[in-house]
């Protein structure tokens, strides 16, 4: 596997890392993941990166608690919105009042007394006419607070991606190294039985029976290890992706993932990353929140000026006196409200300057966004170049030692050679398998920790 210069990199180059299968399902989850969310499911099997990836995207409660916040940011725009429109209200009242309250009216008892029963229906509608400015400008602050709702939600897919391509290396790389820990347990048994055919040809010895039969006890302790990171790597991800394991499953333990750690080479350039960075990472659409908080300022401001409203109705209600008894009365009744607070101890002032100092806040959190994000594309691609030099080291130190084998089997035959020759070789041939996966599943690891800083994880070409 040839690993090119990292420092080319042309902006085409990043965008063809994006996954075409999920680009659709990424969008429309951002937009409307809110709306219901699936239903738990057992993870297919077999397990592939894209199948995780698309069970992660459907059932991941991270990306479930962001929807609720994008569906809480919505609902606020919606009551914002409401004082444009008119407000309609029914109200109803019953009174009963016992006659001898009455007797104290002058005139008692030759005067009509009040009917004892009273009630009235009522409706009653008003219309704001002129706010100051103020529903407007909470109209658009919402406005542009849930447009920064669904980029947080696609930066929160961003991340639900990588973690779930990070953890699915991990499952690889593991199952990879039992591979590694099998076959050098494999080679040393080999050995062992070759040291008894040479005891019984008289061209070997019990110490060297012996010596491979501690090789072979010495190995098996890592091959244990592998296999329970094996198992507990596999917990991870199903984890991350949002699966529920069912108590005392032990057929759900193993995923049955597929896939390779091999990527395809990469080459990447520093510069186009970072461009990339700040035209595609959804969390610099912070000039939403800035615009926000703007609208904020001119929000407070409004508590200077008047509010004016249109109000009307119709009323029903029954006569009160008793030359009427069973009469109602109805009509209607219009006419204007006008709200100023002339005075309110400064509240006004004091609702703008924190207005103002939020949207002063908001401008410094974008500049400080906007330098911690060149800080992750600078340290993302550094490691991808390294993971590269790791990768191509590695690759060549398996050839090496794969040919040390070889020759010191042959020279052991020959009888130019030792057993403890073999068993050294052996032992650095397990170690070069073993940093080859990990240089393998670091490069893709990387790989995707820089599309993810560039914001690339969701970016259609």
């Amino acid at each position: 596997m040839r690993i090119l210069s990292p420092r080319m990199f042309p902006m085409p180059s990043l965008l063809r890392f994006t996954r075409p299968a999920l680009l659709g399902l990424t969008l429309v989850t951002a937009l409307s993941y809110a709306a219901e969310p699936a239903a738990p499911t057992m993870l297919p099997r077999p397990l592939t990166l894209d199948a995780a990836l698309a069970y992660a995207l459907a059932h991941s409660p991270g990306l479930r608690r962001v929807s609720e916040q994008l569906a809480q940011q919505e609902g606020v725009l919606l009551e914002a919105s409401a004082r444009r429109r008119p407000s309609v209200g029914v109200g109803a009242s019953y009174e009963y009042t016992e006659p001898r309250q009455f007797e104290g009216f002058p005139g008692f008892p030759d005067v009509p007394l009040p009917d004892p029963n009273a009630w009235r229906v009522n409706l009653a509608v008003r219309q704001l006419v002129y706010s100051g400015g103020s529903v407007d400008a909470r109209v658009r602050s919402s406005r542009e607070r849930v447009e920064a709702a669904r980029s947080t939600m696609t930066g929160a897919i961003n991340q639900t991606i990588f973690a779930v391509e990070e953890s699915f290396y991990d499952v690889l790389l593991a199952r990879e190294l039992i591979k590694v820990q099998e076959e050098a347990i494999r080679v040393l048994e080999k050995e062992s039985e070759q040291a008894r055919v040479r005891r019984k040809a008289g061209t070997g010895s019990d110490f060297e029976v012996l010596r491979a039969n501690v090789a072979i006890a010495n190995a098996r302790p890592a091959l244990i290890r592998a296999r329970n990171a094996y198992r507990s790597r596999q917990d991870a991800l199903r984890t991350i992706v949002g699966a529920k394991a069912e108590p005392n499953d032990d057929e759900q333990t193993d995923l049955d993932v597929q896939g390779q750690l091999v990527i395809p080479p990469a080459s990447f350039g520093l510069a186009d990353a970072i461009r990339a960075a700040r035209i595609h990472r959804p969390e610099l659409l912070a000039d939403r929140v800035i615009a926000a908080a703007k609208e904020e300022i001119e929000f407070a401001k409004a508590g200077k000026r008047p509010q004016v409203s249109l109000v009307g109705g119709y009323q029903v209600r029954k006569a009160t006196y008793a030359g009427s008894f069973g009469e109602t009365l109805d009509g209607f009744a219009v006419g204007a409200q006008v709200d100023w607070s002339i005075f309110d101890g400064r509240a006004t002032q004091a609702r703008i300057k924190q207005a103002s100092a939020q949207t002063a806040q908001a401008m410094a959190a974008r500049d400080e966004l906007v330098l911690r994000i060149d800080l992750e594309v600078r340290n993302a691609h550094r490691k991808v170049a390294e993971a590269a030099d790791l990768l191509d080291s590695a690759q060549k130190v398996i050839e090496e030692a794969t040919e040390s084998l070889r020759l010191a089997e042959a020279r052991l035959s020959a009888g130019t050679a030792n057993q403890l020759d073999v068993l050294t070789a052996q032992s650095a041939l397990t170690e070069a398998r073993s940093n080859l996966s990990q240089a393998q599943r670091d490069y893709a690891v990387s790989v995707a920790q820089l599309r993810q800083a560039t914001g690339a994880s969701t970016v259609q070409e």
